[in-house]
């Protein structure tokens, strides 16, 4: 049997990121909510979601957003680890939510909640 689990990295302050919640808390699914503002993002995970999921990353950080406007980079000229290392310092850039699907402890798929119903593609 195939043990499935989500984990959604969740900025509670963020309406986008508190419906993606609670559209996905109903569902048969254990599920691990990373505040990532506080703990952080593990490496692991953004190595695989980049690895797996090819997400562009300019629709992976907020590039509007003032926290990343002060970095004063150019995210077209960073490599990927580079830009991993970027969020790892930084955090508060990442568009949000994140939710990732597990199969077996393995990551599967991953997905940025935008619109937050995007989510439930991930609930197969």
């Amino acid at each position: 049997m195939t043990k499935k689990k989500l984990k959604i990295y969740h900025n509670p302050r963020c309406s986008k990121s508190r419906k993606a919640l609670e559209l996905i808390s109903s569902q048969n699914f254990k599920l691990q909510i990373v505040k990532y503002l506080q703990s952080g993002i593990l490496k692991k995970d953004l190595e695989d979601i980049f690895k797996i999921t090819k997400f562009d990353i300019n629709n992976f950080i907020r590039k509007k957003d003032q926290s990343f406007k002060d970095l004063k980079v150019d995210i077209n000229e960073l490599s990927t680890d580079q830009v991993i290392n970027l969020i790892l310092e930084n955090p508060v850039i990442i568009e949000r939510p994140i939710l990732i699907k597990y199969e077996n402890d393995v990551l599967v798929d991953a997905i940025i909640g935008r619109p937050p119903e995007l989510v439930l593609k991930l609930l197969d």
